[in-house]
């Protein structure tokens, strides 16, 4: 398992201020969930559901609705569109016939189901979404050391066991999932911070 850990920068951006933080902290106390910042537009809803020990100790971050597994499968065709290649080019036909040992009667066949589900873990899943997104932000620094700053992102790669393919993301608290949706209002991301509830 890899793990690496983001705080948020008091005092860099307009909303995120210490005072911001004293009233995240009475939201919370009060209301018993975060204080969520509404973005002036929403183009995407990210998801904050409850920790469950199974998968760690924060919030588990997901962009659109959880999913433990995907409910379609895709060809090996639309696999490789996705990533980028339009099947066009004699290149791309030398690339899957190399590098993944298929022919081209192989790709409007189903992806076999173990490089499927790997793959849908690694890109396409909400969590892995959430993962790529947060990761690509300026959230603010690395940490080297746990409880460094009011708010906590947990990043983890490979889940907790071998061979695993998972990648999400973990809010340390409510305080954290506050100032993630305020860096959104502060980044001008059109996202919308939602708490979620487990089936």
């Amino acid at each position: 398992m890899d793990l690496k850990r983001r705080g948020f920068l008091i005092g860099m951006g307009g909303l995120i201020t210490s005072a911001f933080v004293g009233r995240a902290k009475a939201h919370i106390r009060a209301r018993r969930g975060p204080l969520l910042v509404a973005p002036a537009k929403a183009e995407e809803t990210l998801f904050a559901y409850p920790p469950i020990p199974e998968m760690g100790n924060g919030w588990i971050l997901t962009l659109g609705p959880f999913e433990y597994e995907p409910s379609y499968t895709i060809t090996w065709r639309e696999f490789f569109r996705r990533q980028g290649r339009d099947m066009t080019k004699l290149s791309d036909f030398r690339y899957i016939r190399q590098e993944w040992r298929l022919t081209a009667h192989d790709l409007d066949r189903p992806m076999n189901e173990r490089t499927w589900l790997m793959m849908w873990d690694l890109r396409w899943s909400p969590c892995a979404r959430a993962f790529r997104l947060l990761q690509e932000l300026e959230i603010g620094p690395w940490l080297e050391r746990h409880g460094a700053g009011p708010g906590e992102l947990d990043f983890i790669e490979y889940g907790y066991h071998p061979c695993s393919s998972d990648q999400w993301v973990e809010a340390r608290n409510q305080l954290t999932i506050s100032l993630l949706q305020a860096r959104f209002v502060e980044l001008n991301v059109p996202i919308r911070v939602e708490v979620g509830q487990w089936d």
